[in-house]
């Protein structure tokens, strides 16, 4: 910290000996680019107030924030003033664009200054008025003089006081600068933990993940590790409960508040040929394809928790009919419908299997958003291929008002079940946020996509899905990647026949 001020401070006295003894007007003098005047006085300010309206004057305790707009300019904002003229009160005060400089003269102090010059100020109860002032900042103490005015009153008011110390300690942001790092590390609050997580290439060579990390924090807060500091993130991988994490430990500016920050990486790996051969355990006797497949089963475990609705066994299973070896089969379960109970979402009547790159998170408000479609995805997708085969089921359900009735639906005997196999590229601002099932196939958010809708198919059939470009794909961008097999294509709706099954087997996703 010592040394950071020291910087500073010597940039400053370079900087005020190169200025012309001109330079007296409102045009913030140049900075150097490593200091941030706005940012240095960026936070909030307790001041007493001492007002003067013709000949009364009033004192108040109030409060004065400044917010940062570019690097030499701020935002003012003022708390409520409460001071009344005539039947309304001041209200609170907001000045955008107010610039600031470590000096508007030839006078050179450690203060950093600003000046307000003929700003229109539109106060809720007394309309628009011109306000004109100027302060100093300096060690934490500001002081502010602002008069207001309009034809009909002029407000002279002194804020005296000082900055408030900031007690939140928060990494707002870290960034790495290693080639073996495919994606900068993002930080999100999840499962009552402060994660960052980033992720490296598949050829990295772990033993050498030795990273510089830089860290933007809250205002005043200080972290241990430091920035810029090397760690050492070489057995930090992810691997659920057995991560070895590295830890970031924030405290406040004003020491109050402590927050602990765990990191790791992923692998960014390519998708292997899904041969589904190997399969995990998902509990319940239920089973998930090994790798970055996720199923629809947990959805019909809860639904197994009711007596009477379903009694079937796993909507997604390993078969040993495949194409070679061991398949994959989706199926449509015939779930009854049930209306909501115990805090639980309405059963629908039809309940769709799907397997999918992604992840499945029970969600009991929305059901279609426990559906999380798609794995952060490196490289430009091009095919998907395979094998597959369709049985349709006996009996169509047609539910009408899948959003609020998903558990009412009519037997519809002219509709017959189809199987949908796609594919479907999209474009994420962080690897936190997913495309489920409300938004898959309409978010403007696709980038590229592929669909087949199929009918019966009794022998394996081999499937070629062709990403069709929507946007262009640009490697600098963050993308997910999903590839979804559903036993009902309307399953999303509610839609479908019991005893429909889709088996896929020898996935393989081809890249540019």
């Amino acid at each position: 910290m010592k040394k950071l001020f020291l910087f500073t401070l010597i940039c400053s006295l370079g900087f005020f000996t190169a200025c012309s003894d001109d330079d007296d007007n409102d045009t913030p003098t140049p900075t150097p680019p490593e200091v941030n005047l706005a940012k240095e006085i960026e936070g909030l300010y307790n001041a007493d107030l001492f007002l003067t309206y013709e000949s009364a004057q009033d004192t108040s305790d109030q409060t004065i924030n400044f917010f940062p707009q570019g690097k030499d300019y701020v935002k003012l904002k003022t708390s409520n003033i409460n001071y009344k003229i005539g039947k309304n009160t001041i209200g609170s005060i907001e000045i955008d664009s107010i610039p600031v400089a470590n000096s508007f003269s030839k006078a050179a102090d450690h203060n950093i200054y600003f000046k307000i010059t003929n700003k229109k100020v539109i106060l809720s109860k007394l309309g628009e008025m011109t306000a004109n002032g100027n302060g100093s900042i300096g060690g934490g103490a500001i002081q502010f003089q602002l008069k207001l005015q309009n034809t009909d009153l002029t407000v002279d008011l002194n804020f005296k006081g000082r900055q408030t110390m900031n007690d939140q300690p928060e990494i707002l942001k870290m960034i790495f600068d290693n080639d073996m790092v495919l994606s900068q590390p993002e930080i999100k609050y999840e499962n009552y933990k402060y994660e960052i997580v980033f992720y490296v290439k598949p050829d990295a060579d772990l033993s050498k993940l030795q990273l510089t990390p830089i860290i933007e924090l809250s205002k005043g807060a200080i972290v241990k590790p430091v920035s810029g500091e090397v760690v050492d993130f070489s057995k930090a991988i992810d691997q659920g409960d057995d991560t070895e994490f590295v830890y970031f430990n924030v405290v406040s500016e004003n020491y109050q508040k402590t927050r602990q920050y765990r990191a790791r990486f992923k692998i960014g790996q390519s998708v292997p040929k899904a041969t589904f051969e190997n399969w995990v355990s998902e509990g319940n006797d239920f089973y998930k394809p090994e790798g970055q497949w996720a199923t629809s089963n947990k959805g019909i475990s809860l639904i197994k928790i009711f007596p009477g609705l379903y009694d079937g066994g796993a909507i997604v299973a390993p078969v040993t009919e495949g194409q070679s070896g061991k398949a994959a089969k989706i199926s449509t379960a015939y779930t009854t419908g049930k209306e909501s109970i115990l805090g639980f979402p309405p059963i629908p009547v039809i309940t769709s299997g799907s397997l999918f790159l992604g992840d499945f998170e029970v969600d009991t408000k929305n059901t279609l958003n426990s559906t999380q479609f798609g794995i952060p995805y490196f490289q430009k997708p091009i095919r998907v291929k395979g094998y597959y085969k369709y049985k349709p089921g006996e009996k169509y359900y047609y539910c009408k008002d899948p959003k609020n009735n998903s558990n009412k639906a009519e037997l519809d005997p002219e509709k017959t079940d189809q199987g949908a196999l796609s594919a479907v590229l999209y474009e994420v601002d962080n690897y936190t946020e997913f495309l489920n099932g409300e938004t898959i196939f309409n978010s403007d958010k696709i980038v590229a996509i592929a669909q087949l809708i199929t009918g019966q198919q009794d022998s394996f059939k081999e499937f070629d899905l062709t990403l069709d470009y929507k946007q262009q794909y640009n490697p600098a961008k963050k993308y997910r990647f999903a590839v979804i097999f559903s036993s009902s294509k309307d399953g999303d709706k509610f839609c479908g026949a019991g005893g429909s099954e889709l088996i896929v087997d020898e996935v393989e996703i081809i890249n540019e």
